[in-house]
């Protein structure tokens, strides 16, 4: 309509010199949960402690956000924000992935992308691309995976397969040589007292990432063990309906057997059970509903396979 696209660019420049660090939230608008944490980020970040610049973009997409929706512009052909970094064309995403690439990612030296889980749900991983071309990319993107001090890593092809290498850390690591990963950690829908405990592990999240670069003193404060896997199942109704789990509230880290009856899907109107969600394999959950209603392919479980050779439980590399 010709109005305004405003990206907002909160700058905590520290007292002394020090590396970059961008926190960038709500490409997708379902994911609103973020902005509250970030407004305790700025507000508990105590610059006189800090080295280097702490630089935070609470949305991404207003767009997205202006409609409580996953995708900025519907009409688009490419309507997910984090699948076409930097911009290419003119539809509104692409134009705000541009200007930010362009105006933020060079003054940038890591990122962490957040990605809650949308009302009725709580993640519970770390995501990070393991397929970069150059080995130095790798392993600082590992390590700033490990840093974060979530126990649950999720090691994907990101440049070859899922998110891809147009996502937003995609992008910076291949093109750029900017190591990023992904914090998929929180929910909305689950309590005030629960959600604030999600918030409070993010805010230490970035604090030990900061102290692994140097922008905060002392040493993260990490868990004796992560799990370090490949392979995540989706578990996710065909059919729509009133999700209804079968622990509730469930949790993450939770670990599940093969088999394991994980919710139900009843109709609405005759409250006959249409579906039965069942975890595929002995894993760990990392994604988990509550009681709510359902389209065929909504959000409800992720499960991390443990049975794979390559998920391990291993310790900080660093």
């Amino acid at each position: 309509d010709g109005g305004e696209i405003n990206i907002w660019v909160h700058v905590l420049a520290g007292a002394k010199a020090g590396p970059t660090l961008l926190l960038l939230g709500v490409q997708h608008g379902d994911e609103w949960g973020e902005v509250e944490f970030f407004r305790r980020v700025v507000r508990d970040t105590d610059v006189t402690t800090l080295s280097g610049t702490l630089l935070i973009i609470p949305v991404a997409s207003p767009t997205a956000l202006g409609t409580l929706t996953r995708l900025t512009q519907w009409s688009a052909d490419g309507p997910d924000m984090n699948r076409l970094w930097p911009g290419s064309f003119n539809w509104i995403a692409e134009q705000i992935a541009r200007k930010i690439s362009q105006e933020v990612l060079p003054k940038v030296d890591a990122l962490l992308d957040f990605h809650f889980g949308m009302w009725g749900n709580t993640l519970g991983l770390m995501t990070y691309g393991a397929d970069f071309p150059d080995p130095k990319v790798n392993e600082a993107v590992r390590n700033l995976a490990f840093a974060y001090g979530h126990p649950i890593l999720h090691r994907v092809n990101v440049v070859g397969g899922y998110p891809g290498p147009r996502s937003v850390m995609g992008y910076a690591g291949l093109k750029c040589g900017i190591p990023g990963a992904a914090a998929d950690v929180g929910g909305m829908g689950f309590g005030v007292e629960y959600e604030n405990k999600l918030h409070d592990l993010n805010q230490k999240g970035v604090r030990n990432v900061m102290r692994y670069l140097g922008m905060l003193p002392g040493k993260p404060d990490l868990p004796d063990r992560f799990l370090d896997y490949t392979v995540n199942h989706r578990v996710d109704p065909s059919k729509g309906g009133l999700l209804i789990p079968a622990r509730e509230p469930d949790e993450i880290l939770r670990e599940v057997k093969k088999g394991e009856v994980l919710a139900r899907v009843v109709s609405p109107y005759t409250f006959e059970e249409l579906e039965q969600l069942v975890s595929p394999c002995d894993g760990v959950l990392n994604l988990v509903p509550r009681t709510y209603m359902v389209r065929p392919g909504d959000w409800a479980f992720f499960v991390a396979d443990t049975t794979q050779p390559d998920s391990k439980w291993v310790s900080a590399p660093f």
